[in-house]
């Protein structure tokens, strides 16, 4: 996550399609083996269906989760253009890939898994769309060697660059929005693994399952060993570059819905307005950086609470079991703290009753733990948090969020 190679781990868009591409290379070569079937038959639509069933059958072992049926419908709109002899890869088909996933699970439009996944899919086709009618437009003289081996791996390595970039680009603002972590190294990580990704961990995997039927997968599985290996030392040495560097606190819906809006007027048309799209990303930055941050953060089950001092860190005043909840808090404020960092609760004493903290000139803010604290926590404090129902009198003199306030509202943030 913090290398920017946590898109390796998911099995959907990029498996999917070095799996089925895969497979359409090599039905398509052995076919074309055959010079009297090549020119005679549809050989193209042959390797359609064929990658069509890899890709079935990679769909049903790898699990079929929420990403990969999404890659493979994605995927089977793509291979059916290709059967209607259609272009396989554009805009429309994107948003037909979407239409559909979303009447099967519209609830998915809110995941973060699907706007990432869509953002870099139409942000790599609108780039690759416009490059090509850029280059189509300009005249070129032929060079003898692009055919070649350097020329191929020219190509290969300024569309690793293009595709890191633009990919990169696009999912950083919903990697921002939903994990508060972007990764600014994420274009050299991409760089230096995607290649032993693509040509050696999935080729190998892509051999070992072919070979399991004969007993022999040990070959491919260590070779793809290797790739995996150097892939993880990879991830370590950008991530201790990187350091604390990608943390993000937290932005409002406001600021991504900015984002959403510009990119999708950027991808989207083709005209010279289509400039207009940069100002309301431009609008989203200053939006999300100006954003007032919570003086005051209280759990929603009542046992843990949060109080930002003088120097804008948060203090926490939580129970020992409230370590999911305070690790929350420190990602969305971007706080590079550990939840068992020493400094977290000065100031805050704690007895087996109860938390109680100093806000410095804010008065004094309690979380109860057991009920026998609310006849002196109702008096001294002004803030008091529980997960018990407090006395009728204690909200004479503080503010109370207690269990039905909790069960109402869930989760409390005070400006």
């Amino acid at each position: 996550r913090a290398s920017g190679l946590g898109h390796i781990l998911a099995i959907s868009g990029l498996h999917m399609a070095l799996i089925s591409g895969a497979a359409f290379w090599m039905v398509r070569a052995l076919l074309a083996s055959s010079p009297g079937l090549a020119q005679r038959r549809p050989i193209k639509k042959w390797s359609a269906i064929g990658a069509l069933l890899v890709a079935t059958f990679y769909l049903g072992i790898s699990g079929a989760h929420v990403a990969t049926q999404r890659a493979y419908v994605m995927l089977a709109i793509m291979l059916l253009a290709v059967l209607l002899d259609r272009r396989a890869i554009t805009l429309r088909n994107v948003a037909l890939a979407a239409f559909v996933l979303l009447i099967i699970a519209p609830e998915s439009i809110l995941t973060a898994s699907f706007q990432m996944s869509f953002a870099a899919t139409i942000a790599l086709v609108a780039t690759y769309e416009e490059l090509t009618a850029w280059s189509q437009s300009r005249p070129q003289l032929v060079d003898r060697h692009a055919s070649g081996l350097s020329g191929w791996a020219w190509r290969f390595i300024i569309g690793l660059v293009v595709t890191s970039f633009v990919a990169g680009l696009a999912t950083t603002p919903f990697a921002i929005y939903h994990f508060q972590r972007a990764a600014p190294l994420t274009m050299m990580a991409n760089l230096l693994a995607m290649p032993l990704f693509g040509l050696l961990v999935m080729p190998m995997a892509f051999l070992s399952v072919l070979a399991m039927p004969f007993g022999l997968e040990s070959l491919p599985l260590t070779v793809m060993s290797w790739g995996l290996s150097w892939i993880i030392d990879i991830a370590h040495q950008v991530s201790d570059l990187t350091g604390p560097a990608g943390g993000v606190r937290m932005v409002p819906a406001l600021s991504l819905g900015l984002v959403v809006a510009g990119f999708l007027w950027l991808a989207l048309w083709r005209r010279p307005w289509r400039i207009f799209g940069l100002i309301p990303i431009v609008l989203a930055v200053p939006l999300a950086a100006l954003a007032p941050r919570a003086d005051i953060l209280v759990g929603a089950d009542g046992t843990a609470a949060a109080a930002r001092g003088a120097d804008g860190r948060l203090t926490m005043i939580a129970a020992t079991n409230a370590r999911f909840t305070i690790e929350n808090w420190l990602r969305t404020d971007a706080d590079p703290r550990n939840v068992d960092a020493g400094d977290l609760s000065d100031g805050v004493r704690c007895d087996p009753l109860g938390c109680i903290a100093e806000l410095d000139d804010r008065g004094k803010l309690s979380v109860v733990l057991r009920p026998g604290a609310f006849a002196e926590d109702c008096h001294l404090a002004d803030i008091v948090v529980s997960r018990f129902e407090a006395p009728p009198s204690c909200g004479n003199k503080a503010v109370v969020i207690d269990r039905g306030r909790l069960s109402h509202f869930g989760a409390h943030a005070l400006y």
